[in-house]
């Protein structure tokens, strides 16, 4: 997962960018775990995590249903922008981006 660890903080940089206008919870900014989801994926791969259930504000958010689609606008246009700017497969696009 080394391999991918550069392109998994690019594109958890851009996950968080779009999600922060909608997020109702404070920006917790992006971290790094030991998910097997995560490090058994041998491509770029996030764990998006959108507030607590357990929080009333951000309960309340997550049950709305423009809320949800919002997310998942956002989360679609930050994995289209991602391949738009990073090509799989383009070397140079990784070499430029550091």
């Amino acid at each position: 997962n080394r391999d991918h660890q550069h392109w998994t903080a690019l594109l958890a940089e851009m996950i968080q960018d779009e999600l922060d206008p909608l997020d109702p919870g404070p920006n917790r900014g992006g971290k790094q775990g030991p998910f097997a989801v995560i490090t058994n994926a041998l491509m770029p791969s996030v764990l998006v995590e959108l507030g607590f259930i357990t929080h009333r504000d951000e309960a309340r958010a997550l049950a709305r249903d423009g809320f949800q689609q919002d997310v998942a606008r956002s989360l679609a246009d930050a994995v289209r922008s991602f391949f738009q700017r990073y090509p799989p497969g383009t070397e140079t696009a990784f070499r430029g981006s550091r």
